[in-house]
């Protein structure tokens, strides 16, 4: 039966997010408006006073001046792009836990696993008291991490003139090619940021800095692992003339994949001993990711490759073109002009640049995979992008300003960097920004997680969704099942994937029965998806689509559990309840103020010609 009830829910216990405290109609043109007074007022005391020896005016021109203006910049621009992603929540609910509960888990009473990023969340521990607190703290502790990333590239500049440099400062400020991977509250800023100094220092010939900046790497996230390999790689190759033979050489790249290997294993055992196995359920979940993009490169191996790595829509071909784009001017100033830079480290750089690029394009192809075509944002490879920036000012350093060459290529490569960093945005506006109403916004998910939170206090009432997990972040006092697979190992760990490429476990939900299940497009996609089309808003839509099968079974669900959908709040919000639970929800929501004005019992006819609208995809991954 489904049951269409109206009531009015108090929200109260509501999430102020750091993006919500900067956001007007106009504020995209306050902030170029400002940025431009800004550096208008800079430029021109520069330009006026540059042959003056006064205090104030060498003030001014100092490295502490650019590293102000860069540091308002980027945290402008690092709040309006600032956007917690369900994942995110995922992991902050460890946090949380732990404070509470003393589990660093999903759930407050037993160990399941759903981050991988140990080290990045157990810094958030002094901001859990409560979740209002530890939304603002990942802002923090993402923003903090993200600058001295900055500072770290910007303070590697050391012989440019002061306009040059302050040019070269706003360039990684604004750009969304740094931005946007490290403004989403996960903890890859961490493992960007010891790759970057593992770079640095073997530039500069430190052999121990190196081994152990590789060796903090996959402590970050497991899977950095990947960039500590390529830097100890990197390093094995640009020492091959020092080493004088390929024993040494060999010995030297022992080494150097000893220790990340070592601390990998030490992350994975730490896993084991605490939730039971050594793989973590984000990593097993993943897997389909990983056999997915290689079955999607074999099935497509007749299409040209830049097709596939691009992607098909227009908006992917334009971030990714951005992104190239990158990378050819870096090779311009790297190989195009002679000793701007030294051999030494020319070789290094190239041999880095080798070493990424076959995982960069193998990241590419998975964003595709998994439908997100143009995903500039991708965390996976911001040590890469940033690594770009890196060099790129290693370059500008090596260039004498003052010769001919160098008085034309420096404001080139400033000016082409501004521009790309200010397309960046334009191309991301709209897909990316913070506005009301848009999928980014998590208020639906706040609202919804609250009001389910309230109607199963004082009950033992399990819940269910496919949605990771801002509802579930919402609710403290239980664990909520996750039924896309993230967080559970029986999904995780499943031999089938369905037609979003990843594991999936069909029979799972019809085994659980879980009380509650909150199908979240009828709260965020309400227009659509309502009481008149609840048969459709299941049989099409692709997590219970015959094409992900995340439930099941349709008809077989739909003969265990009533459907409710309660208006009149925020946001219309919906449930699967079981039959011998629907009388007691019931019951509840009119004590809370909801009333019952309409039932209907399902269509099954308009169910089937739905579900056989969709094609079925399952296949052992």
């Amino acid at each position: 039966m489904i049951y269409e009830l109206v009531g009015k829910f108090n929200n109260i216990d509501s999430i102020i997010f750091p993006y919500e405290i900067l956001w007007n109609q106009y504020y995209y043109l306050n902030i170029f408006y400002a940025m431009g007074l800004l550096l208008t007022c800079i430029i021109s005391i520069r330009s006026i006073f540059n042959y003056h020896s006064n205090k104030f005016f060498n003030f001014c021109n100092s490295r502490l001046i650019d590293t102000f203006i860069l540091t308002i910049l980027y945290i402008v621009f690092f709040t309006m792009f600032f956007n917690q992603s369900d994942e995110v929540f995922v992991n902050l609910e460890h946090t949380y836990n732990l404070k509470n509960f003393n589990q660093f888990s999903m759930s407050p009473f037993e160990a399941v696993d759903g981050t991988i990023e140990y080290i990045f969340y157990l810094l958030h521990y002094p901001f859990a008291n409560s979740l209002q607190s530890l939304v603002w703290g990942n802002y923090f502790i993402a923003l903090f991490f993200s600058l001295i990333i900055v500072y770290i590239i910007f303070y590697q500049v050391k012989n440019l003139s002061p306009l040059p440099r302050l040019l070269f400062g706003i360039s990684l400020s604004v750009s969304a090619a740094i931005i946007a991977p490290l403004a989403n509250g996960f903890g890859s800023s961490l493992t960007v940021m010891f790759f970057l100094l593992s770079i640095i220092a073997a530039i500069n010939k430190s052999r121990k800095l190196t081994l152990l900046f590789i060796a903090i790497i996959p402590l970050t996230r497991p899977d950095g692992i990947i960039w500590a390999y390529i830097s100890s790689a990197a390093w094995a190759f640009s020492e091959f003339k020092k080493l004088g033979n390929c024993k040494k050489l060999l010995g030297e790249i022992f080494v150097f994949f000893l220790i990340p290997t070592i601390s990998l294993l030490s992350i994975l055992v730490s896993a084991y001993v605490y939730y039971g196995h050594i793989i973590p359920n984000p990593i097993s979940f993943k897997g389909g990711v990983l056999i997915g993009t290689i079955q999607y490169i074999w099935e497509n191996s007749k299409i040209a490759l830049f097709k596939i790595i691009l992607g098909f829509n227009d908006g992917g071909l334009k971030q990714y073109l951005l992104i190239f784009s990158y990378i050819t001017f870096l090779f311009s100033l790297l190989f195009g002009f002679k000793n701007l830079v030294d051999k030494s480290h020319r070789f290094y750089i190239l041999s880095i640049f080798i070493l990424c690029f076959p995982f960069v394009i193998f990241y590419f192809i998975s964003s595709n995979v998994v439908g997100f075509s143009g995903n500039i944002d991708n965390r996976y490879i911001a040590p890469f992008i940033c690594m770009i920036f890196l060099f790129f000012g290693f370059t500008l350093d090596a260039i004498k300003i003052e010769s001919p060459r160098g008085l034309i290529i420096v404001p080139m490569a400033l000016i082409c960097f501004a521009i790309f960093g200010l397309l960046d945005r334009t191309v991301m506006l709209s897909s990316f920004p913070n506005q009301p109403g848009n999928w980014s916004n998590r208020h639906w998910a706040v609202f919804a997680g609250n009001l389910s939170q309230k109607i199963v206090e004082g009950t033992n009432l399990q819940i269910g969704t496919t949605e990771m997990n801002t509802f579930g972040f919402m609710i403290k006092d239980r664990h909520i099942i996750d039924y896309w697979g993230y967080t559970n190992p029986k999904i995780a760990k499943s031999k089938t994937c369905n037609g979003m490429r990843i594991k999936n476990n069909s029979n799972l939900f019809l085994i659980d029965k879980p009380d509650l299940f909150w199908p979240y497009w009828f709260t965020v996609f309400s227009n659509e998806n309502n009481f008149n089309t609840v048969e459709e808003a299941f049989g099409e839509r692709y997590h219970t689509s015959p094409s992900a099968l995340m439930l099941g079974n349709m008809e077989d669900v739909f003969a265990s559990y009533d459907f409710l959908i309660l208006n009149g709040g925020d946001w219309p919000v919906a449930f699967l309840v079981r039959h011998d639970r629907t009388k007691s929800v019931l019951n509840k929501l009119k004590k809370m103020g909801y009333g019952v004005v309409g039932k209907r019992p399902y269509d099954l006819k308009r169910l089937r010609d739905s579900v056989n609208s969709v094609p079925s995809i399952s296949y052992p991954c």
